[in-house]
């Protein structure tokens, strides 16, 4: 699990993750299986009748003749797959929760700012993290939060289907102390307490992840002091039966996100998918287009077993559903002065292809509201390295508008970690003591392996191989969100 995923999405725009990832490459096994875009991509935005014209077709289609109807067979397969992934990874991953030790309705939170010694991918260098499983098979969940004082922190919502359906945090809710029930599908009508608002989940488990925000090392005291006050609790029990976080050590609740390889799945993913529909019921107009799926088998109510014609035609649609993933992610990016972003990620995503790409290495993805990651890891075409000195130089006055903060950190390109330096300074960002401003009120920051000469500069330390860099933006204003304002060009200078 990295900081946020979406980094790791941003760099995969540029330069597929590194191959002890282990992933398919997407477009090779699209070209070997003859299969081009989705072939219901329009109807895969949301539009219910399109998926219902969909399902139409492919049944006309199926009565073309044996040729054709096994195409039709393979290409619903794919679209099988690539509609169950989301749901398919949240689940494994609350079982690897489990099997880590947990516990669902309680946040484990850590008490450690990241450094190079912390082996997640990508981890943020002034947050600290948590998270829990909420469970609300026995009724709603609440979650408590203190008043952070204006200070940053979030608490994302994300249900089965790696939505990220609803927020706690400052821009959400604001900087107040306040109690939130988590409901389950369908608890609408019921009264709630004096003070505790409704948050109604489309799943009725969800995944809570935890963000607060540290200034710097002085700052750390403080944070944690609010990082441990987030409680969990049932509605039942309300105000009573609160139960606080438990403390773990680094980041290391972090580690079950790790990335799953579903491409050597045999023909049993689909019974899991189906199961997993009927256990996390999908919102309508997705459900829509999970009819489009009974053909293979899923989206019914009692799975069987494919026969001897159907199973060769869903084991050889998995590996090619998957590389349609992949090779999708480097659509979501948008390219600007040489820097990757994804500018559309909302709280719901019913397109299943995009929701696939988005959730593929793993949960977490922000919202673009929430925040905008900038990312690059090449210039020119070549990989950025500590051989080449570059530096990043904000206009005054164009230093990015956020309502949070912002942060420039630099990794390892292969790893995605911290990188070790001299200084131990692993980021420049909007909190930095002692930022040096030039004569015209701009800001430049210096990226290089060697230490500058002047010691008024804004150094961030590279390593003598090669790095990415991610520009974090939190709480992106509308100039961000719009396109108006871009990060300054990256410029090698030696």
């Amino acid at each position: 699990m990295s900081e946020d995923l979406e980094l790791l999405r941003a760099a995969d725009g540029q330069r597929r993750l590194p191959t002890r990832r282990k992933f398919l490459r997407g477009s090779g096994a699209v070209a070997a299986a003859g299969v081009t875009t989705l072939a219901t991509r329009g109807p895969l935005g949301g539009d219910a009748e399109g998926a219902t014209r969909t399902a139409a077709q492919a049944s006309a289609t199926s009565t073309r003749g044996p040729r054709h109807a096994v195409q039709s067979l393979q290409q619903t397969a794919q679209n099988a797959v690539i509609f169950g992934v989301p749901v398919v990874l949240q689940s494994r991953y609350l079982t690897a929760s489990d099997q880590a030790g947990i516990e669902r309705n309680q946040f484990s939170v850590n008490l450690t700012l990241s450094t190079p010694a912390t082996h997640v991918a990508g981890p943020n260098d002034d947050t600290l993290y948590g998270l829990t499983w909420l469970d609300l098979t026995d009724g709603p969940q609440v979650i408590e939060v203190p008043a952070t004082h204006g200070r940053y922190y979030s608490i994302q919502l994300i249900d089965m289907w790696s939505n990220a359906f609803a927020y706690t945090g400052l821009r959400a809710t604001g900087d107040q102390a306040g109690a939130y029930a988590i409901t389950p599908p369908g608890w609408w009508s019921r009264r709630l307490p004096a003070g505790v608002k409704q948050i109604q989940s489309p799943t009725k488990r969800l995944l809570a992840l935890v963000r607060t925000f540290v200034k710097d090392r002085a700052d750390l005291d403080a944070a944690q002091k609010i990082h441990t006050s987030y409680t969990t609790g049932p509605l039942s029990r309300y105000p009573n039966g609160r139960i606080k976080s438990t403390i773990v050590p680094d980041a290391s609740a972090l580690n079950v996100f790790a990335p799953i390889d579903l491409t050597g799945s045999d023909i049993s993913l689909y019974d899991e998918i189906n199961s997993l529909i009927n256990e996390y019921p999908p919102l309508p107009v997705d459900a829509i287009y999970a009819k489009t799926l009974r053909p293979v088998g899923v989206d019914v109510r009692h799975y069987s077993q494919p026969n001897a014609t159907l199973a060769p035609i869903l084991e050889a649609a998995i590996k090619p559903a998957i590389g349609q993933i992949l090779a999708d992610l480097p659509t979501l990016q948008t390219q600007v002065d040489g820097w990757s972003v994804n500018l559309h990620v909302a709280n719901i995503t019913h397109d299943p292809l995009r929701r696939a790409a988005l959730t593929i290495y793993g949960p977490g993805t922000h919202v673009a509201k929430e925040a905008l990651y900038f990312g690059i890891a090449q210039l020119d075409g070549l990989p950025l390295t500590g051989a080449h000195d570059y530096a990043l130089t904000f206009p005054k006055g164009q230093l990015p508008p956020v309502g949070a903060f912002w942060s420039l950190i630099l990794y390892d390109a292969t790893t995605f970690w911290l990188v070790a330096n001299p200084i131990n300074r692993y980021e420049i960002a909007s909190h930095t003591d002692g930022l040096v401003y030039g004569a015209d009120g701009s800001l430049t920051i210096a990226v290089q392996n060697g230490q500058p000469s002047s010691p008024s500069v804004n150094w961030l330390p590279a390593p003598t191989g090669a790095f990415r860099l991610i520009l974090r933006t939190y709480i992106p204003k509308p100039a961000i969100l719009n396109g108006a304002w871009t990060p300054p060009p990256l410029k090698q200078i030696g």
